[in-house]
């Protein structure tokens, strides 16, 4: 059996080859859209881990930042591109906010924070979507997302 090193350049050269073609056909442009869920604290300062003074560290923000970044194809940004957000916070309460995008990328920063987050027991869940119209582009959900079921008692019969 004798190995010839010349044939297996060649065969890898191809696999190669091929390998790129494939990845390059294969790949589609998607619009992205992440969201982040970060808790502030005396913990998010920089005095805390080296142990300086800091007036703040008296009294620091105490709360949730939801962090919203998207990017998408320029063919996509249109005049009616929204970014939708529904919060749903502990105590059951929920808020809809929408703005307009102007631009293909961007971050929208949310910050629920210190008697605002005291009052509502912090971010349970949410959904956010980019919106074209009536058209959703792309959508994140929360892991614990779920629509709210909601009954009505004081219409409630008694036997």
């Amino acid at each position: 059996m004798s190995y010839c090193p010349k044939n297996l350049k060649i065969y890898l050269s191809k696999g190669l080859l091929l390998l790129i073609c494939l990845s390059c056909l294969t790949s589609c442009a998607w619009p992205y859209l992440n969201v982040q869920t970060q808790y502030l604290s005396h913990e998010n300062l920089a005095s805390y881990y080296v142990r300086t003074p800091d007036p703040q560290s008296n009294h620091p923000i105490i709360g949730q930042r939801l962090l919203v970044q998207w990017s998408l194809d320029p063919q996509d940004v249109t005049e009616n591109l929204q970014l939708y957000l529904k919060l749903r916070f502990c105590n059951h309460e929920e808020q809809e906010l929408t703005f307009v995008v102007c631009k293909r990328r961007g971050t929208y920063v949310y910050d629920l924070v210190d008697q605002e987050y005291c009052q509502t027991g912090g971010l349970l869940t949410y959904k956010v979507e980019l919106r074209q119209g009536d058209c959703i582009l792309t959508s994140w959900t929360h892991p614990l997302w779920a629509n709210l079921i909601s009954f009505d008692f004081s219409k409630s019969t008694t036997p």
